[in-house]
């Protein structure tokens, strides 16, 4: 099986292990293309990353602060500028009634891709607690404006380090319009997040206690 690396681009055959680099001087001309290809019977796959390795215990003490005692010892760290990565991208609005964006770069793990750091757990959703400016919406129902602010249950991000690189996804009035959205403000004392207003294109999402779940990324 032929694997092929690029940023820097790299052909990679596991049956000796030989690897060749790309580079400029290797693609050809407008009247002499270049094509790579497996051999006969084997299958290529073409994979956009570079690998990542080097992975030790993490002993800043900011971050195992930041992280549950039974955790501390199990999470890992590496130097990606090292392995060549200088640009991971970054995370943007998208979802329900918003532009298509560039996805920020993925961590994956024997052929699967890793979840970001969230709470709850992948797959799993808290409630809306209430809404900040509560209003009738057109079926009369009991709604807010989802940039107005809203409430959540319990204490878990009193642990939250400041961090202005935070994001939640939520199905916050209807079960088929989900988003992800950047949070500007956490007040733990209120229990009440906030988060970026939309633009005149992307006109804010009505939200509900009754029906929206929410989960938090960073």
């Amino acid at each position: 099986m032929l694997h092929l690396f690029v940023n820097p681009a790299a052909i990679l055959n596991q049956g000796d292990g030989s690897k060749h680099t790309f580079t400029a001087e290797d693609s050809g001309t407008a009247d002499a293309h270049v094509t790579i290809r497996a051999e006969e019977g084997a299958t290529a796959r073409l994979l956009g990353g570079v690998p990542v390795t080097d992975f030790r215990p993490v002993t800043d003490p900011a971050v195992l602060a930041r992280l549950e005692p039974q955790a501390r010892a199990h999470v890992r760290v590496a130097d990606l500028r090292a392995a060549g990565v200088a640009d991971c991208g970054h995370f943007s609005r998208r979802g329900f009634s918003c532009k298509i964006t560039p996805a920020h770069l993925e961590l994956f793990y024997g052929g699967r891709p890793m979840t970001v750091a969230q709470w709850p757990k992948a797959g799993e959703f808290t409630r809306i607690a209430g809404v900040v400016d509560a209003r009738a919406s057109e079926w009369s129902e009991h709604v807010g404006d989802l940039a107005g602010g809203f409430h959540y249950a319990g204490d878990r991000p009193r642990r939250w380090a400041p961090n202005d690189n935070l994001w939640i996804h939520g199905y916050w009035c209807y079960d088929w319009a989900n988003s992800y959205e950047r949070v500007t403000r956490l007040d733990v004392e209120t229990r009440t997040i906030e988060t970026a207003p939309r633009t005149a294109s992307t006109p804010s999402s009505p939200i509900s206690a009754s029906t929206s779940s929410i989960s938090s990324k960073s």
